[in-house]
């Protein structure tokens, strides 16, 4: 284990009370008997991706993170960009995460029956992302809405437009089933990732 993915678990544990590396995996509000006692809304698991982007962007990784979790009650993966680290230049936040939760799940699809899968990111996929998310049986994608962070920083997107955003929605909706949810930065909580990223002088990609 990489020590990002060390510090991502130990916030993970201080922070939100979730153990990665115990079984059953990672639920979120109910206890290892499946008893509920605690629900977690899905802003939580935008705020988790947040701060797996800020730690992320701290080592210099990225200033991305996301969570692949069953609704709200049950966190598979996360990730982080290790593109850099491992030169791949498609191992972007989103990718890690479906990749590590589709091995957990020893399936090739997230399409898991009546369970709904979704991905929590900490701003908006790009298209290589997105089009991993058309083919990753993913549910539905959630964001926060600070897409002009990543490219005012000056990082490649890919070729996108409010446009080709509203035409990808409805395509998901209708093709796909799957919802894609823009969330308000209000608190400016999702811009950290990157005003670290920006004084570190992190390298683009």
């Amino acid at each position: 284990m990489s020590s990002v993915n060390v510090q991502i678990e130990d916030m993970l544990e201080d922070k939100y009370g979730i153990r990665m590396n115990e079984q059953p995996q990672c639920f979120i509000g109910y206890d290892s008997a499946g008893n509920w006692y605690n629900p977690i809304r899905y802003q939580n698991l935008l705020q988790m991706a947040v701060d797996i982007a800020i730690i992320s962007a701290q080592n210099g990784a990225g200033p991305f993170g996301a969570i692949v979790a069953e609704s709200t009650t049950r966190i598979f993966s996360y990730g982080y960009n290790k593109v850099i680290s491992i030169n791949d230049s498609t191992q972007h936040a989103e990718i890690v995460a479906i990749r590590e939760a589709q091995s957990l799940e020893h399936s090739h699809t997230l399409q898991l029956g009546s369970r709904s899968v979704n991905l929590y990111c900490s701003c908006r996929p790009c298209i290589q992302c997105m089009g991993a998310v058309w083919w990753s049986g993913i549910k539905d994608v959630y964001y926060y809405n600070v897409q002009e962070q990543p490219q005012r920083l000056g990082f490649d997107e890919g070729p996108q437009n409010e446009t080709f955003w509203e035409i990808l929605k409805e395509s998901f909706k209708i093709q796909k089933q799957t919802h894609l949810f823009a969330e308000e930065d209000e608190s400016g909580y999702a811009k950290i990732p990157f005003e670290i990223y920006e004084k570190l002088n992190g390298r683009l990609y």
